[in-house]
């Protein structure tokens, strides 16, 4: 029987979708990022790269490890 890789997130601190405004630098006019915004970076990305996000216990999370990956990304392109 085949063995199952470890899925991208283990080892890692997982954080709800819901608390990831809290990680990434304000808007422009000094707001919060909105969690509509989060969302669309998981789906269709920003500048087209996307925040990874997995399903937990019924809710979408993403990892703080994650998070500076995805905005190292972002900077490199």
């Amino acid at each position: 029987m085949a063995q199952a890789l470890p899925a991208w997130w283990d080892g890692e601190t997982a954080i709800r979708l819901s608390c990831v405004h809290r990680h990434v630098p304000e808007r422009a006019n000094g707001k919060p990022v909105s969690a509509s915004a989060v969302y669309s970076w998981t789906v269709a990305g920003l500048h087209g790269v996307v925040l990874r996000r997995f399903r937990s216990g019924g809710q979408w999370c993403t990892t703080l490890q994650e998070i500076v990956r995805w905005q190292q990304r972002l900077t490199d392109t």
